[in-house]
């Protein structure tokens, strides 16, 4: 429960950061599983008596999660290596009161170690041959669902603010009997009007957002910036690219960026 956890959170963060990464990939990935317990999901009716914990970005767990993310791996221990950074990038969202610089960090340092100094809008003759091909399909991975992470981090946050506007625009209802129904004020037309608008409005600017978050994620930040590295792979052009692993975490990152925004979905059926 998330009260064990909270009592117990000392112990599990030493363990976290006192494992050496690269030789406990299965461990690791069952720490932040137990450090997503903090929060637990709000749809969920727990007895939990604290409030959900974030972290700054500066918190030592995080580098663990970054260094997790961010470490190369062998061949026979990239499947390890998948579970364990699903839940490092999930981790992050769910207790980093800022995780967009984290995530950012993180892909940032696999860009450069396959692109070098080039623009990231290069071309598959342009990509490092020396670049792993276990290293590229790393990145495809963690691009993949970030970009998945990010929206549900943007939907939630909509819903949080929807949820206490509609709180704050709605007055409590009081019963009322028959006996007490001339007594009872009922509200104006123009007052209702004025809620309902107020609400409506909130819920437009707030699809707005969502709508130009969806773009963003695949089309102007840095997730957008690693699609000419996805078709390189997935084109495959000269022939570098014919690992199955890579191709397959090509295809399925694309297929993640398609179903996150219509428009690029659209573009590239």
């Amino acid at each position: 429960s998330p009260d064990t956890m909270l009592q117990n959170i000392q112990l599990v963060l030493e363990c976290g950061l006192k494992l050496r990464t690269k030789e406990n990939f299965l461990l690791l990935r069952w720490v932040f599983v137990a450090l997503q317990r903090l929060n637990p999901n709000p749809t969920l009716k727990t007895n939990q008596t604290f409030p959900p914990i974030q972290l700054p970005s500066s918190h030592q767990i995080f580098t663990r999660m970054a260094d997790c993310c961010t470490a190369n791996v062998d061949p026979d221990q990239i499947k390890i290596w998948y579970a364990a950074a699903e839940q490092a990038i999930n981790a992050i969202y769910e207790l980093s009161d800022d995780p967009k610089p984290l995530i950012q960090k993180i892909l940032k340092s696999y860009v450069t170690d396959i692109l070098g100094n080039l623009d990231v809008s290069t071309n598959e003759s342009e990509i490092k041959t020396t670049a792993s091909i276990f290293r590229i399909s790393q990145l495809l991975f963690l691009a993949g669902h970030t970009a998945v992470r990010q929206l549900v981090f943007i939907e939630s946050t909509a819903s949080t603010v929807k949820r206490n506007a509609n709180i704050k625009n709605t007055d409590p209802v009081v019963p009322r009997s028959r006996k007490s129904k001339a007594h009872t004020i009922e509200p104006t037309n123009d007052i209702a009007e004025e809620l309902g608008v107020g609400t409506a409005r909130i819920e437009q600017e707030l699809e707005d957002m969502i709508e130009a978050s969806e773009k963003d994620i695949v089309d102007i930040n840095l997730l957008g910036s690693i699609i000419p590295i996805i078709f390189a792979v997935i084109q495959n052009e000269s022939g570098q690219f014919s690992d199955s692993t890579l191709r397959v975490s090509a295809v399925l990152t694309l297929s993640k960026f398609m179903c996150i925004n219509e428009e690029f979905c659209d573009e590239n059926l």
